[in-house]
């Protein structure tokens, strides 16, 4: 009968511990592969995606849209206003994607390329 207790326990541990495990493994893969503001995928998605299409040898095209003079936006209307606009922006390319498509926020572009 005890036999019977500790193995129903053990079950048990055994399935939330798993439950757990996916849950954490789903928030960490978002985290590593979305952008926390936007919600729109980040340089780390947008690069294995890349590798992934390269390695396939499918043909792709990438395009790059910098918004000039960002920092004084930020300056001169605030933080908060500029995060309102980085998120406008990422609605209104995504409602113009098409069902192929995807694009990623990557912000600090700077400190990628020096």
């Amino acid at each position: 009968m005890i036999f019977v207790i500790i193995m129903a326990l053990v079950i048990v541990l055994l399935v939330f511990g798993y439950r757990v495990t996916l849950k954490t493994n789903h928030e960490l893969t978002h985290f590593a592969y979305y952008d926390n503001l936007t919600g729109a995928y980040n340089f780390s998605y947008f690069t294995a995606y890349g590798k992934e299409k390269l390695k396939n040898r499918q043909a792709c095209s990438v395009a790059v849209l910098n918004i000039r003079q960002f920092k004084f936006y930020n300056e001169i209307f605030g933080h908060d206003q500029g995060n309102r606009l980085l998120i406008y922006i990422k609605k209104v390319i995504e409602k113009n994607l098409k069902e192929d498509e995807f694009f990623a926020m990557i912000l600090q572009i700077s400190s990628i390329f020096s």
